[in-house]
């Protein structure tokens, strides 16, 4: 092996770590996942911020009533993990598990909105 392959692989440990660690928990694929309106308008606040340009994550509670999330504004950002890690922790600080909503603009999951 060359120095340069070794030193991408061991580079790359940390990062399939933190891929393992960051979806601790999802709902099932397709799942319908009920928001308070409080986090929709979190979530119609971060589409706003973000664009379709600035990467970003926002991460649910898995009660739909808290959320969080994480972007930059620059567009020369490393997007990444960090955004879907800080989101997820930040959510999850509330006390309740949550998951990753949306990586970018639109959300990864079908969702409803109650009162």
């Amino acid at each position: 092996m060359t120095k340069l392959t070794v030193l991408a692989f061991v580079a790359s440990i940390p990062l399939l770590f933190a891929c393992a660690e960051q979806n601790s928990y999802a709902p099932p694929a397709g799942q319908t996942v009920t928001i308070d309106e409080k986090v929709a308008e979190s979530f119609a606040a971060y589409q706003r911020d973000i664009g379709y340009t600035h990467p970003g994550a926002f991460a649910v509670s898995e009660s739909g009533h808290s959320s969080y999330y994480y972007y930059c504004e620059d567009l020369t950002c490393n997007q990444g993990i960090v955004f879907t890690r800080t989101a997820v922790k930040r959510c999850e600080s509330h006390g309740e598990r949550c998951f990753l909503f949306a990586n970018g603009h639109d959300a990864s999951y079908p969702f409803r909105v109650v009162n």
